[in-house]
């Protein structure tokens, strides 16, 4: 039997755990309910920077966890 002094194996380590803002679901898509123009061009630039800000949060999830 040889024993080895020095090993490479590793203890098996849980994933770390995500801050709430990053755990948080995407907002759900408002309705919208106006014939006005303007009302939908708010509504499409309210969409828009929540996309930006759940894809945000994703891809910071996808660069924290470990590879």
């Amino acid at each position: 039997m040889i024993l080895t002094g020095c090993t490479t194996c590793r203890l098996p380590s849980k994933p770390p755990t995500l801050p709430a803002d990053l755990a948080a679901p995407c907002p759900r898509v408002p309705g919208f309910d106006s014939e006005s123009w303007d009302d939908l061009g708010l509504a499409y630039i309210g969409l828009t920077t929540q996309y930006a800000q759940c894809a945000a949060r994703h891809d910071a999830v996808v660069g924290a966890w470990p590879k």
